[in-house]
């Protein structure tokens, strides 16, 4: 006999089913939305995903079992994990499809883990499954939860969306749905949650089964995010210390999350020692600071979680593995009072301590509501229709998000005009892992769709392999080359460190002073002998904006291999000798 509607109801599993479907809507949307609009199904929101796609792209083409240094022809190291990155490049190319197809896959897994997560432990903490489907769908809907601001975040983007006025977070990177962004946290948080659901699962029934899980999946994180297992690291002590009835469970998932990390904590220390330690400092890792400098004491986060982590010690001990994680995150979060130390500290308070502590307010909502429903069916239907209709507005602005932001738009027009041009009929082909100068936004796809090494850009910048002294004098070469006038370089390289946000340049003017003198000594130096800079660095390619030539002085030896209306593309002739794995 077939079930009826109201049997299906009552099946667990769909309840997850459709969580999974509604993170998977969220997550994808952007996707959805152009392939729609233009036919392609291709999103780049922003220069952190062109440089996410540079990094899965080489994979990609050359080693899809494995990362390395995108800035490099061959070998180096990336400082980015395995696990959150490989297995979506292993499926895109069985997939076949395309370097461009790794961000869709990315997203869709984004999509499934963070609607497991939230699933996962709702489960943990409320009566039924679909109590636990409208929680996960809250959480993911609501565009406040990277600031723990539930609710008054998407009203006010809502109603001035309606109203027709104009919304910051709409201007330059997408800012709506920031919960969604790749890699961090898309492809991270779900791991976290895991973590959450599998030590509250251990809590309620220590079992070894579950202790044993609960210790895995805190290991697990010292494979996928560095400011995910030290917070993680942290709550455990702070459970250990305030959770007397279940100090077991957090010791024996410590210790044994430890041992499991323990190799890829080794690796990291390894690999700081093996690689150079000034390109950390390039963007605030590891960046000395005075010990009260730089505080992030966000007054609201700082109030809920007040109230929160007392209500938990009061009335809650049962929510104590979430909250000890949002208390861990925002301890991390300064914890320059105590190191002396910058480590982009803004992590842990956007991507542990603000999205814990919006869970743990949403769950002791739901413990008080909770009875209240399972007393009246009018109430479960209107608690579900609500929950509906926050999850619409939430995909509503997903999709505004994904049409109407600044700079995905630029950069998927950037992307229709190099596809145009690249990949018509005759186009020539490129060496694959050749280096190629240029404007930063046609390197970086040159290195996503044709399997290029940018000479300049976010790749280098972030390269373990590269000292500060090579990424000063690759700028140099890229702007001789782009530029072709001293006077012009000096304007362009004041007005980038200007707003260069990371290392010590963004917070000493004389330091910054001092870089800024050091490119223009190498700009001249590079005019001493182009010839010598283009061999040090192997340049195979120039990519330039505008039909012209290269500047006068660097002219010789460069040939017109492709000429497009927007921006034109040279070659020079390959060195006698071939490039090292890197420059030296």
């Amino acid at each position: 006999m077939p079930l009826k509607l109201p049997d299906l109801f009552k099946l667990p599993f769909l309840a997850c089913f459709v969580t999974v479907a509604a993170g998977m809507a969220l997550s994808v949307l952007p996707h959805a939305v152009w392939w729609a609009k233009a036919g392609d199904p291709a999103w780049i929101a922003d220069n952190d995903d062109l440089y996410y796609l540079a990094l899965g792209s080489q994979a990609y083409f050359n080693h899809p079992g494995h990362l390395s240094d995108p800035a490099l022809p061959r070998g180096g190291f990336s400082p980015h994990r395995w696990l959150p990155y490989v297995p979506g490049v292993l499926v895109t190319r069985l997939l076949g499809w395309g370097p461009l197809g790794i961000s869709l896959v990315w997203r869709t897994w984004a999509g499934m883990s963070i609607a497991l997560g939230w699933f996962l432990i709702g489960r943990q903490y409320v009566r039924t499954p679909w109590m636990a489907a409208a929680l996960a769908m809250f959480l993911m809907a609501d565009i406040g939860a990277m600031e723990c601001k539930p609710v008054l975040r998407q009203a006010r983007v809502s109603a001035d969306l309606l109203a027709g006025r104009s919304v910051p977070e709409l201007q330059g990177k997408p800012r709506v749905h920031v919960a969604w962004r790749l890699s961090t946290p898309g492809l991270t948080l779900g791991f976290l949650l895991l973590h959450v659901g599998l030590l509250a699962r251990a809590r309620a029934n220590p079992s070894g089964g579950r202790l044993l899980a609960s210790g895995l999946g805190f290991g697990l994180l010292f494979y996928v995010y560095f400011y995910s297992w030290t917070a993680a690291g942290l709550a455990l002590l702070i459970g250990l210390g305030l959770d007397s009835g279940a100090r077991r469970v957090y010791f024996q998932t410590g210790w044994i999350g430890g041992l499991a990390g323990l190799p890829a904590f080794v690796s990291d220390l390894l690999a700081k020692r093996a690689n150079s330690a000034d390109w950390l400092l390039r963007t605030d890792k590891f960046l000395p600071i005075g010990h009260l400098d730089e505080l992030m004491l966000p007054r609201l986060t700082l109030l809920l979680a007040a109230l929160g982590f007392v209500w938990v010690l009061w009335k809650r001990r049962d929510l104590m593995p979430v909250g000890a994680l949002a208390a861990s995150g925002l301890l991390w979060t300064n914890h320059q009072v105590v190191t002396g130390l910058q480590i982009e500290n803004f992590h842990w308070l956007v991507y542990v301590a603000n999205p814990m502590l919006e869970l743990l307010l949403v769950l002791i909502a739901a413990g008080a509501i909770e009875p209240w429903l399972a007393g009246s069916r009018g109430a479960r239907w209107a608690f579900g229709m609500v929950v509906a209709i926050y999850l619409a507005d939430g995909l509503w602005l997903r999709a505004v998000e994904a049409e109407r932001s600044t700079e995905p738009r630029a950069h998927l027009a950037e992307y229709r005009e190099y596809r145009g041009q690249r990949f018509g009929l005759g186009s020539p082909r490129l060496a694959p892992n050749a280096v190629i100068a240029g404007e930063n936004d046609l390197t970086l796809l040159a290195a996503v769709l044709e399997n290029q090494r940018p000479l300049e850009g976010m790749p280098v910048l972030l390269s373990p392999s590269i000292r500060t002294e090579e990424w000063n004098e690759r700028i140099s070469l890229n702007g001789f080359l782009t530029i072709g006038d001293r006077a012009a370089f000096e304007a362009e390289a004041r007005r980038q460190l200007a707003k260069f946000d990371w290392g010590p340049w963004n917070r000493d003017p004389a330091a910054r002073a001092r870089l800024l003198a050091r490119r223009i000594e190498l700009y001249d130096t590079v005019g001493l002998d182009p010839a010598a800079a283009l061999d040090r660095f192997g340049v195979r390619y120039l990519a330039r904006l505008g039909p012209g030539p290269p500047p006068d002085q660097v002219r010789s030896g460069w040939s017109l291999l492709q000429a497009g209306p927007r921006w034109s593309l040279w070659q020079r002739r390959p060195s006698s000798s071939p490039p090292s794995e890197r420059s030296p």
